[in-house]
């Protein structure tokens, strides 16, 4: 995609990627992965600059595992592009569009596709109204609430 839209799309790694022997292709990415760890700051600015998050997450690693990644991505509103996971699933399904799920590699694609071609600006604006509503409910007051309704139901037994 990075090839094909050179022009139009630009695809980074924010952080870094530990060296478990495995050869990754990364010809495609703008900026690669980090060696060491990245500060807080140089984190959130790299990050700030993003219109998406991609989580290409495969699903034997994922289907159990929380993701900081998205956590990072909610809290600085920014709409997800994601492997269809559980995990994914279901914030799509409590918060409507906040981004893109894709099957497989074909699809991504043609989500990416679709972003440039299409350059829906009121959509994207709406995606990320959508992720702040994921934002709103990880706040400590929405929290408070959603403990206080799962502690009366363990003391009401």
């Amino acid at each position: 995609m990075s090839k094909k839209f050179s022009q139009f799309v630009e695809f980074h790694v924010i952080g870094r990627i530990l060296d478990n022997g495995q050869k990754l292709e990364m010809d495609g990415l703008s900026s690669k992965p980090d060696t060491g760890r990245l500060s807080r700051n140089e984190f959130v600015r790299r990050l700030k600059s993003l219109h998406f998050t991609c989580f290409p997450y495969i699903k034997n690693y994922y289907e159990l595992s929380p993701s900081g990644t998205l956590l990072d991505a909610i809290a600085w509103e920014k709409p997800i592009i994601a492997s269809r996971l559980p995990i994914f699933e279901k914030l799509f399904s409590r918060f409507g569009d906040i981004g893109y799920l894709y099957e497989n590699e074909a699809e991504f694609s043609q989500i990416i596709e679709k972003i440039i071609k299409e350059a829906d600006v009121a959509r994207y604006r709406k995606q990320v109204m959508s992720i702040r509503e994921v934002k709103c409910s990880r706040t400590t007051k929405s929290l408070a609430c959603t403990y206080r309704g799962l502690y009366e139901k363990v003391n009401m037994r």
